[in-house]
């Protein structure tokens, strides 16, 4: 692994002098977490809402919301790296017809 070095300052002005101790630590990279995948009021519910959602983003140009630690936005529902026509036609599939859920980007 790799050593980065790093500097410690103190934001209190008490009067005494900062102590630290030596010590490592360690960073880790968030995990990804996409719990709300073409799920857009955050409901737990993927409904005629989300539907609308995902219209007015494709073509009316509102903002696609991306989660934190999430590697793909929300509207991509197929996890292939863009919000497009196959999204709205996977979403409607899975309301309206039984069709399978949004992709897991995190697999």
């Amino acid at each position: 692994g790799s050593t980065t070095r790093l500097r410690l300052t103190s934001l209190f002005d008490d009067g005494y002098p900062d102590y630290f101790s030596a010590g490592s630590i360690t960073i880790v990279a968030p995990t990804c977490d996409c719990p709300w995948q073409s799920d857009f009021d955050e409901d737990a519910l993927l409904t005629a809402l989300d539907l609308n959602d995902l219209i007015d983003i494709l073509f009316f140009s509102s903002p696609d919301t991306q989660d934190p630690v999430c590697p793909d936005t929300r509207a991509d529902f197929d996890c292939n790296g863009s919000a497009d026509a196959l999204d709205l036609n996977g979403l409607i599939d899975h309301l309206f017809f039984s069709g399978p859920g949004p992709c897991d980007p995190c697999n």
